[in-house]
């Protein structure tokens, strides 16, 4: 069987179920977010935080990302270091700003990510990177429609350079910097894609 293909298309019929399919497994997924005593932007931040890179794990960056208000990344941070999920401590990086965490309970409550599910059943279909890369540029376009922020893994990246030399780290225009080869397959908020535009 041939994985399907996917592209622009003029016929508004497919369009609009295309729109209503993205719809409803949203929903589907949403009502699954309740699980673990979270709720579903506690588990957002908790997602986002197992996936940015080090200079990204901060409240402002937790808030472009979210595209909400630093108030109120605030106030759900109060919570989950309440819970005991996440840690807050003085980013090296820049010495001014708050770096956030996951604390060991908040990596186990993320390896039960009640999104798992939907993982598991995406990972049985065929054309999986093809479907990927479709959602990934309907979603790029939507936020530059939206005047979203884009966000990306550092390999990505156009500030991203290769390292030289093996056993060296890569190396990151926007912070002028080391990136380190696990970093490098994490979201970052300086992402930046010329291919993506």
């Amino acid at each position: 069987m041939a994985p399907p293909t996917f592209h622009n298309t003029a016929d508004t019929a497919d369009t609009a179920d295309t729109a209503d399919i993205l719809v409803r497994l949203a929903q589907v997924v949403r009502s699954r977010r309740h699980s673990g005593g979270l709720r579903p932007v506690q588990w957002e931040i908790l997602r986002y935080l197992s996936r940015a890179n080090v200079i990204s794990r901060c409240p402002g960056a937790l808030a472009l990302y979210l595209g909400t208000t630093r108030g109120t990344v605030s106030q759900t941070l109060i919570t989950l270091e309440k819970k005991g999920l996440i840690t807050r401590e003085r980013n090296a990086f820049d010495g001014r700003g708050t770096l956030l965490n996951l604390t060991a309970n908040g990596r186990l409550t993320v390896s039960s990510d009640p999104l798992k599910e939907l993982q598991a059943v995406s990972g049985y279909m065929t054309g999986g990177t093809a479907l990927a890369e479709w959602l990934g540029d309907l979603l790029a376009r939507m936020q530059r429609r939206g005047g979203l922020k884009a966000f990306g893994a550092c390999r990505n990246c156009d500030h991203f350079q290769p390292q030289a030399e093996p056993g060296r780290n890569h190396f990151c225009g926007a912070i002028n910097g080391p990136v380190s080869e696990e970093d490098c397959h994490l979201i970052c908020w300086k992402f930046i894609s010329e291919a993506a535009s």
